[in-house]
């Protein structure tokens, strides 16, 4: 019994340090010279949301889909865009590299004049997945700070 709990506290532990290790590498960080393609330019103000995906697709990605394209639209306003992207498509390849991508992620693209200003990857999404109310108001949270609300 103390051996399993012993096992069972390693394996939490080891895992929390593997999230934090992933989430400080320095290519997550925001860029602000990361320009999106034409083609998903506005003229007016709005933010991107995005939703990165590639195959295959467990649980908790589904759920990081779900609980993100739900937020985007409770908050009912046209400045605020979901685009789900994957990444397995030859086309789509490009955003690994602009969004300095290396998992399923979530990112924000804040968009002014019809131009990328800024962007920022929610990695904390990850772990709030476990409380639906925790990740979308977390979302919710950085969508409005994008829009300056």
């Amino acid at each position: 019994m103390t051996r399993k709990l012993l096992l069972s506290g390693i394996l939490i532990v080891s895992a929390f340090l593997l999230m934090g290790f992933n989430f400080s590498y320095p290519w997550t960080k925001a860029e602000k010279n990361i320009v999106p393609v034409k083609s998903e330019v506005k003229k007016a103000d709005q933010v991107i949301v995005y939703y990165f995906y590639a195959k295959p697709r467990c649980v908790s990605c589904q759920k990081i889909e779900k609980y993100t394209k739900e937020t985007v639209s409770s908050l009912n306003n046209s400045k605020v865009v979901y685009q789900g992207i994957n990444l397995d498509d030859k086309a789509n390849e490009h955003y690994k590299k602009d969004y300095a991508l290396f998992s399923k992620a979530v990112v924000l693209s804040k968009i002014v004049n019809g131009k990328q200003t800024e962007w920022k990857t929610l990695n904390p999404i990850w772990t709030k997945l476990g409380n639906e109310k925790d990740f979308k108001g977390y979302v919710t949270e950085q969508i409005n700070t994008y829009l300056g609300e």
